[in-house]
This record gives C-alpha cells, structure tokens and sequence, in this order.
C-alpha cells in the first residue's frame, strides 16, 4: 500500500522535524546549581566582589560549632565582613584566637574582619573563624548548609558551606562559658 501526500503536506514535514529537533537542543529550564567555592549575589548581572573558596563546618552534634573558609577580595576597596547568619544557628559571630603556647582563648571581632583589595583572608582552626551558636540540630558530614556573609555596606553573600568532621585543635564548648574555651 502507498500513500500520496500532496506536494504542500510533504513540504511541511521536514521543517516540522527540523522543529522538533531545534526544540530539543534548547537549554534546560533550571539554572544550573551554584558553585560551592564561589559566592554569588543576589544580582547575578555582577560578580561577587568577595569569593570565598574552600568553606566548610566542623562536624558537630548541635549547640555550638566553628566555619572556615578563605575569603579573597576582588574589588579596588577594602572589604568588611561585618557578620553572618544562617538557618542552622541562632546566631553567628565573628571570633580570633588569642594567645600563644599554653592557654589560648577566643574573642570575639565587633569591628569584623577586613579584608584588603586583592588580598585573601583564611579563616582556619586556631585563627580566625566563624562561630555558630545555638545551632538546632546535628550537623553532619555530607550536608552542605548556606552561611549568609554580611558586609559592612549592607550587602550579604550566601556562601555554601560543606561540613567535615575535624579532630584537630580538640575544641570543648560548655555553653554556659564565655568565650574563654579551650578552641
């Protein structure tokens, strides 16, 4: 059996596969998902002036915890980071560790950490940190919570943050202590 397909039908048929085939090489509609080294602001048209590379929590069973990251300015003026919050903790501050051989302590940072045109900042164990207080619930190796970094120009940067479990620097948090604890 055969079929004649009039010459204006026959016509429409490839350009209707050609349709079809155009239609299936178009981009996904989801974004793709975020770097996780790399923040990003709410104003996509711009990078973030301050990239934040390898940002991860220390592993922890609620209560209180410690984030590290390394934090490089990529504008033309100095960078504040003035605070921080997330979804994971009641409150989030900015701490240094004071001391040197013997006790050490940690105190907090009320006029944040600066960080200079071009320049990186580490945030690690026995330095400069971020310390989450009242965290809800256990954080655990794999998750990857947002920690939002707040510049001192009111602008914030949601960072992604791995948690890994950490041995090192043997920190002991007694929630009713002051910020004297052996970190």
């Amino acid at each position: 059996m055969s079929f004649v397909v009039p010459s204006s039908r026959a016509a429409l048929i490839p350009a209707f596969a050609l349709t079809l085939m155009l239609a299936s090489c178009a981009a996904p509609a989801q974004p793709p998902a975020e770097s996780h080294d790399v923040a990003q602001t709410a104003t996509q048209d711009e990078p973030a002036p301050l990239h934040v590379h390898d940002a991860w929590i220390k592993a922890a069973d609620g209560g209180m915890t410690s984030a590290f990251a390394t934090l490089h300015n990529e504008s033309a003026e100095p960078l504040t980071l003035s605070g921080a919050s997330s979804d994971i903790a009641d409150d989030i501050e900015l701490h240094e560790m004071t001391g040197g051989t013997g006790a050490t302590s940690m105190k907090e940072l009320p006029g944040g950490i600066t960080v200079e045109p071009g320049a990186s900042v580490e945030l690690a164990p026995g330095g400069l940190h971020l310390m989450l207080m009242g965290v809800h619930e256990a954080v655990k190796p794999g998750q990857s919570p947002v920690i939002a970094l707040e510049l001192a120009d009111g602008s914030t940067i949601p960072v992604r943050f791995e948690v890994k479990s950490f041995t090192g620097a043997n920190e002991s948090y007694a929630p009713e202590s002051e910020h004297g604890m052996g970190h």
